[in-house]
């Protein structure tokens, strides 16, 4: 019973929160600037976790398309073994309108990413769904989670030792990603 009070007081707070905060409308012309701190699972693989600046401009009204530079730090288990990986990439997304300062979305990103070596450059394209909360006029907390397809098997990678002590990586082609981050607009 207690869990579900504290469920109930959650959601009747989030909607006091929706409701008594202005609502901002997206609107064609507008530019952000972002920061992202990737979330993918496991996170225990990385010294540094998937952080991604980037830079987006609305075309039409709930429409966004933009670039992006991240880097992350790698450690065993992974496809690029104790690497930094820098990632370059487009994005678009498209923005419900909700009316309220909750504005749910759904986007795609295409990113390459590459590491220390000259042969480990990995295309990669995530398919995602999230929401953006504008705590006013010029700032939005992002969500999104979503699946990323690469095209090398990078994620949940777990490395083995060959009998002549050469390492390799076994691991998916697709994974599960979350992200957090803040947007300012102007």
């Amino acid at each position: 019973m207690k869990r579900l009070n504290n469920i109930c007081f959650a959601l009747v707070s989030l909607l006091l929160l929706t409701a008594s905060t202005q609502a901002a409308v997206i609107r064609a012309g507008a530019c952000n600037v972002r920061a992202d701190l990737g979330l993918e699972t496991p996170i225990g693989d990385y010294d540094v976790p998937p952080v991604t600046f980037g830079l987006g401009y609305f075309p039409r009204d709930n429409v966004e398309a933009g670039l992006l530079l991240g880097y992350r730090k790698l450690g065993w288990d992974s496809y690029w073994r104790n690497s930094g990986v820098w990632e370059l990439g487009l994005f678009s997304e498209y923005h419900l309108d909700v009316n309220f300062p909750f504005h749910p979305l759904a986007g795609a990103r295409l990113s390459v990413l590459d590491g220390d070596e000259s042969s480990d450059t990995v295309g990669q394209l995530m398919l995602y769904g999230g929401a953006k909360y504008f705590l006013s006029e010029y700032v939005a907390l992002a969500f999104h989670a979503g699946l990323a397809l690469a095209t090398e098997k990078i994620f949940d990678v777990t490395t083995h030792m060959r009998p002549d002590g050469i390492p390799y990586g076994e691991g998916d082609s697709f994974g599960f990603f979350f992200s957090l981050g803040l947007r300012f607009y102007y």
